[in-house]
């Protein structure tokens, strides 16, 4: 049944973006696991509604038991399908009973998805307790009696009066009755040999009288408790005991662990009651079983896995569990040979981790250090400091067996115990120093977590006052990393300043002098080092080093976006540091940066070196790359030497494994640059839309705003240009939120009126590139002012970054348009800058965007003539094509179809328009492709036949034509500068 499942899921999941490689990861801290889990449920889910056309019914029970982890999971999840449109054939049925608390969490829950989705049917059913007919068919049908008998309802009157017409307790009224002998089954034979039920009704009332009644607003502790009660008095002392334990251990338990409790606590007590005989286990389960006080399943053998599952026993009802348990008295009693619940909890801890062990494999680990910690809670005193560290050794081991099964609650519930159980003075203690800041270190990632900053620094005041030094970067780097999560950079930078000066690592001030001091200095100490000489740098073994250059590694991912000095500034500290101490795995971090600030200075050969430099420090193919490795070595090198295309695949991995193991920013800023660099290589939009939906409100759940705000751009830039926009130029916060991409605009309007941000660049670029497709010359005019008048620092990404291959191809693109139409310099530097650039940037993907930019610059210079313009544009398109950027094909076909216009020549105009229009078709640009047959009558004039056209662009975008990432990385492939230059006219002005 599983491989048919699996193999389900695999096949519906092939063209889907969102794989759950795992759904119960292996995290390795508290980071917004509940709406990771909930974004990977939502995914299994359309995943399977996707392979089953019949449609999917889901019915979750037993509501009101679900921990409030598990209700946010449910909510996350049922949110995410409910505003996914593509799922419509999935049916989600929830029970659960009312306690009548509006702000319970299961109220609230509902409440927040109740009228989440216009789209989606809401319809809740309330069940009542039953009338008094259905009570009467239901008393009927158990008894076999006719409806219409007076005896009959005589009998359901008093039971209804009894009951209120409650299920449950209507069965367990018959059973007493059943029990005491006041119904009984007839032993005489009537009709075809069938017996009947015989009762005197004067019996069944006098009996009831001391049964108690319940009615709907009562509880089971003061309405038939002293029923159920009587029920567990008649039970052997033996058979009670044991229940008592079961109810204290668990509401379903492995068999063979009850037995062991049993057998280890009942037989060395004396029985209370004369003439007793000890009840061996399996005498006790059968009478308890017998009498539907416990439920059991055997184990059961599966001979096709070879796996056995363990016999277990539960209760019927939380409730009755709940009664059995509250049997023990929680005080203490006149007779002191009776346990209060506080001590019977210890004893069983101690049972527990004195039987099993209390090591990280001993299989009842959590539940032994539970049973402690309510002992504890309930008033036990702990003899001495051995058993109160005992006991903090095992919620510690017990919080970690807890993260592994993903069970957050536990987490804190088990850290929240290790902390109450220390004393100040267990600081000064050197053995168990290490646990007292590892503690300390996970009180403050579940406070920030929680989002409780008060106790979170209390908790960072007790490390800064007692820990070592050294101890102290923990703590802080993790409040760094949720300041980040906040878009608050500044406190980010500072927090990260701090753990750099307690590591003895100097990082100068954010200033411009300072930063091109850095530079220079970092400039001098490298360029004098040869590539045998960098090789050979000896491995780094200082431990602070290592931390010192993690948080440089922070520190230029918070200034990228925050502060772009102090990502230069993070940068050049890093590779000084590893020249002085020695290569590790974040080698390739500072080889890559230097060679960010090598471009931006200009010197692009030093920069590819130490990109070549970079990508050869990278960790083996392989191993998992964290989600920031790969994000950085995609985004500021690996597109030197590979095909963007080739990238896309490794930064959506990147992704899913940034929900798998807690690295949730790192993770969504690979998905941001995934859909950057599937817009840029011109793959189809539709289903980028449909996917780039569901990422933006599976980001949003987990509350990062700066990726959000990375992805909005693009998906509202290809929303528009298939159509799917009422107004196409409309790109805006207020745009997102009627998409229901966000669902408070203040929040991203504000993130996009910073002008320092990413998002604001890439909403500009994105806007004009549009108006560009749309001949909007006005709009893209305001545009590019407007990233003009951007910080100059923040007009681009730095030096090496694949995102400026858009950003100056259409800075040329469109500079050279508003020239022709301006005459203003300034606009045809943009296109000289974008040319000297692409030829500098040694990529082999700047060459075909690169020849394109000739092409059209030949194409506005009039000294230049037709046939040379022809051949420029002839060899971009065949470059753009093969290269998989078919989008800047369709532009580059467009743009010499307007060139021919312009001269009169028909047919090579009518021949490049087609071509246009052939890729932009499928590129799924569908108001451009209205807005060619709308501009240019020559595709009127006939029918265009593409079925004799050689295509080149679709053997699908270069992808045929290149190894994959992970193949070419294996090889030591050497591509010569000179292939990678642009030949760029002499004779350009």
């Amino acid at each position: 049944r599983s491989s048919m499942m699996t193999g389900s899921t695999t096949s519906a999941s092939e063209h889907s973006s969102i794989i759950v490689s795992d759904l119960s990861p292996n995290m390795y801290k508290l980071n917004q696991s509940v709406e990771r889990l909930a974004v990977a449920f939502a995914a299994l889910l359309k995943r399977f509604c996707s392979a089953v056309s019949e449609g999917i019914i889901l019915f979750l029970d037993d509501l009101e038991c679900a921990d409030a982890n598990s209700l946010g999971v449910l909510k996350g999840i049922v949110c995410l399908l409910l505003q996914d449109t593509e799922v419509n054939n999935l049916l989600l049925l929830f029970g659960h009973q009312n306690d009548g608390d509006e702000d319970g969490d299961v109220s609230v829950v509902m409440g927040g998805i109740k009228g989440k989705s216009s789209h989606v049917a809401y319809t809740e059913i309330a069940i009542d307790n039953l009338p008094y007919d259905a009570t009467h068919e239901l008393i009927c049908h158990l008894l076999n009696l006719d409806v219409e008998s007076n005896d009959a309802k005589e009998l359901s009157e008093v039971i209804y009066d009894r009951t209120d017409g409650n299920p449950f307790f209507v069965s367990q009224f018959l059973r007493v009755m059943e029990r005491r002998r006041v119904i009984s089954l007839s032993t005489t034979e009537v009709g075809l040999g069938e017996s009947q039920w015989q009762w005197d009704i004067n019996d069944v009332m006098g009996s009831s009288q001391n049964l108690g009644s319940y009615r709907k607003h009562d509880t089971m502790s003061h309405s038939l408790a002293h029923f159920m009660f009587q029920r567990l008095e008649r039970l052997p002392w033996h058979a009670l005991r044991m229940l008592q334990l079961a109810a204290f251990l668990g509401s379903h338990l492995d068999r063979a662990l009850l037995e062991t409790v049993y057998k280890m606590v009942v037989s060395n007590e004396e029985c209370p009651i004369p003439n007793q005989r000890f009840m061996a286990f399996e005498d006790v389960i059968s009478s308890v079983v017998g009498e539907h006080i416990l439920e059991e399943n055997s184990s059961d053998n599966d001979s096709t896995h070879g796996e056995i599952t363990p016999a277990w026993v539960k209760f019927p009802h939380d409730r009755l569990r709940q009664l059995i348990y509250e049997m023990v008295p929680q005080e203490n009693p006149d007779d002191k040979n009776i346990q209060t619940r506080g001590q019977l909890h210890y004893s069983l801890g101690i049972l527990l981790r004195n039987h099993y062990g209390q090591l990280l494999t001993s299989p009842y680990l959590l539940l032994a250090t539970d049973q402690l910690n309510q002992g504890v809670e309930c008033g036990v005193a702990i003899e001495n400091d051995y058993e109160r560290l005992g006991l903090v050794h095992m919620n510690v081991s017990s919080s970690k067996i807890a993260r592994k099964q993903s069970a957050d609650n536990l987490v804190v519930r088990f850290i929240n115990k290790a902390s109450q159980l220390l004393k100040p003075t267990d600081w000064n203690k050197s053995d168990i120093y290490p646990l007292v800041m590892e503690i300390h270190n996970a009180m403050v990632e579940i406070e920030l977590h929680q989002e409780d900053y008060e106790k979170c620094q209390g908790c960072l005041s007790q490390i800064m006052k007692y820990a070592k030094p050294e101890d102290k970067v923990t703590a802080l780097n993790l409040q760094a990393r949720h300041y980040s999560t906040k878009v608050d950079f500044v406190q980010a930078l500072a927090i990260s300043r701090r753990a750099l000066e307690i590591l003895g690592v100097h990082l100068p001030k954010s200033t411009k002098l300072n930063r091109t001091k850095e530079v220079f200095k970092t400039i001098r100490l490298a360029s004098r080092l040869s590539d045998d000489e960098l090789a050979g740098i000896k491995h780094l073994t200082d431990k602070r080093i290592q931390s010192a250059l993690l948080i440089l590694r922070d520190i230029s991912v918070y200034g990228f976006v925050g502060d772009r000095t102090s990502n230069v500034l993070a940068m050049c500290k890093s590779l000084q540091l590893t020249i002085e101490y020695g290569t590790s795995d974040e080698a390739s971090f500072s080889f890559g940066g230097y060679a960010q600030l090598c471009s931006a200075v200009g010197n692009s050969r030093e920069a590819y070196r130490y990109v070549q430099l970079a990508v050869k420090a990278q960790p083996s193919v392989q191993e998992v790359l964290e989600p920031s490795r790969v994000s950085f070595l995609h985004g500021m090198c690996l597109h030197f030497r590979s095909p963007l295309v080739s990238s896309l695949d490794p930064l959506l991995a990147s992704y899913r494994v940034g929900l798998e193991i807690g690295d949730v920013l790192y993770g969504s800023i690979c998905l941001s640059a995934y859909l950057h660099m599937y817009i840029i290589c011109g793959l189809p939009l539709e289903p980028m839309v449909s996917d780039a939906k569901n990422f933006a409100r599976q980001v949003s759940m987990l509350g990062h705003r700066q990726p959000l705000g990375m992805i909005l751009p693009h998906l509202l830039f290809a929303v528009n240009l298939t159509g799917q926009a009422r107004i196409p130029m409309q790109m805006s916060p207020h745009t997102m939120k009627a998409m229901g991409l966000v669902g408070d605009e203040s929040v991203t309007n504000a993130f996009f009126q910073e002008d320092t941000t990413p998002a604001a660049l890439m909403l500009l670029y994105e806007r004009s590139w549009l108006a560009y497709l749309l001949h909007d010359m006005s709009e893209c005019k305001r545009a590019m002012d407007s990233i003009q008048n951007l910080p100059k620092d923040h007009r681009k990404f730095p030096g090496t970054h694949f995102s400026n291959y858009k950003f100056y191809v259409l800075d040329g693109l469109i500079g050279l348009e508003l020239f022709v139409a301006t005459k203003r310099r300034k606009y045809r530097v943009f296109a000289d800058r974008a040319l000297k650039w692409l030829k500098n940037s040694r990529s082999i993907n700047s060459v075909a965007i690169g020849q394109y930019l000739e092409a059209k610059l030949a194409s506005v210079m009039e000294a230049t003539s037709k046939a040379k313009v022809k051949s420029l544009f002839d060899k971009a398109i065949s470059s753009l094509v093969r290269s998989g950027l078919s989008n800047f094909g369709a532009m580059a076909n467009e743009d010499a179809g307007r060139f021919m216009l312009h001269h009169s020549d028909s047919y090579w105009a009518k021949e490049y328009l087609q071509s246009a229009l052939f890729h932009y078709e499928s590129w799924n640009a569908k108001i451009k492709v209205a807005h060619m047959m709308k501009t240019y009558r020559v595709l009127h004039e006939s029918s265009a036949d593409f079925s004799g056209r050689t295509k080149s662009g679709t053997a699908i975008r270069g992808r045929a034509r290149f190894a994959s990432l992970f193949e070419s990385s294996k090889k030591n492939t050497k591509i010569e500068s000179s292939s990678l230059a642009l030949r760029v006219n002499s004779t350009t002005d």
